[in-house]
């Protein structure tokens, strides 16, 4: 939050020297005049700051997918990560971004086994996930 602040008083500087020139877009992160930025240009910018960071090549859609894809694998109701990512359906988060990680693909099993364990049904036949 202290460093969202700080912006805001850098772009209300930036707005009051633009005066009239200033593009009202109602974006956080604008250029010089209050427009925003060409989406090129920032995926350009992350891509440089992560390289220099030493991480792996990644994207900024990338980050978005993995954030949705551990937010539904930990649990969090597929209605909530759909309206995070603005999406007009439920269906369409999940088909596009629920991931089966084999943790959560390991506890499936063992929590349908253990349903199976407490019928007659015999758990024998199941092959367990590693």
């Amino acid at each position: 939050m202290r460093v969202l602040r700080k912006w805001k008083r850098f772009q209300n500087q930036a707005r009051l020297q633009a005066g009239p020139e200033w593009a009202d877009s109602g974006l956080v992160f604008t250029r010089q005049d209050g427009q925003g930025w060409h989406p090129s240009h920032v995926s350009d910018w992350f891509a440089r700051i992560a390289r220099a960071a030493g991480l792996p090549p990644m994207t900024l859609h990338g980050l978005r997918h993995g954030a949705a894809s551990m937010a539904l694998a930990a649990g969090t109701d597929v209605k909530v990560v759909s309206a995070e990512l603005g999406h007009s359906t439920a269906h369409f988060t999940q088909d596009t971004y629920q991931t089966v990680f084999p943790e959560v693909a390991k506890a499936a099993a063992e929590a349908t086994a253990a349903l199976l364990r407490g019928t007659s049904v015999p758990v024998s036949g199941l092959v367990p996930v590693r």
